[in-house]
């Protein structure tokens, strides 16, 4: 009876270990379906970034090619701003680009730094008068060479 009893007790010990071991094994299978379904979201994030990598990419291209295109538009038009002359109403003339720096320098009063206030709200950002020039006011006359 000690065999059998022994061996009795040798089976118990292997079921439960049995059991040990098979919950151990659901555990890794449980562990290994959420780390493929990490892995799949993991793939799918890295997917959507470089997606927006390239976007972004074509946008930098984009608005480096527009930036080329602005600054062509802006060198011709400094070229035929160029043309313009200012003539002050006593025979003199200068030109546009040294009358408009003048201006930017000393602003008419009110008008500080090109802001628009309520003393100024009436008149157009530019008025065409000497003023501007930091001249007493007269009207002046615009002419396209």
């Amino acid at each position: 009876m000690t065999t059998t009893s022994r061996a009795g007790d040798s089976l118990k010990q292997i079921i439960q270990m049995s059991e040990q071991v098979g919950e151990m094994i659901t555990h890794i299978a449980t562990a290994a379906t959420e780390q493929s379904s990490a892995t799949e979201e993991i793939n799918t994030n890295m997917d959507q970034i470089a997606k927006l990598v390239k976007e972004s990419a074509d946008g930098a291209r984009e608005s480096a090619k527009a930036c080329q295109g602005l600054s062509g538009l802006a060198l011709d038009l400094q070229k035929l701003v160029s043309n313009f002359r200012i003539e002050d109403g006593s025979g003199g003339s200068q030109d546009f680009r040294s009358a408009s720096a003048r201006a930017r320098r000393s602003p008419p009063p009110g008008d500080r730094h090109g802001i628009r206030t309520m003393e100024n709200i009436d008149k157009p950002p530019f008025s065409a008068t000497s003023a501007h020039l930091g001249e007493p006011s007269r009207p002046l006359r615009l002419n396209i060479f």
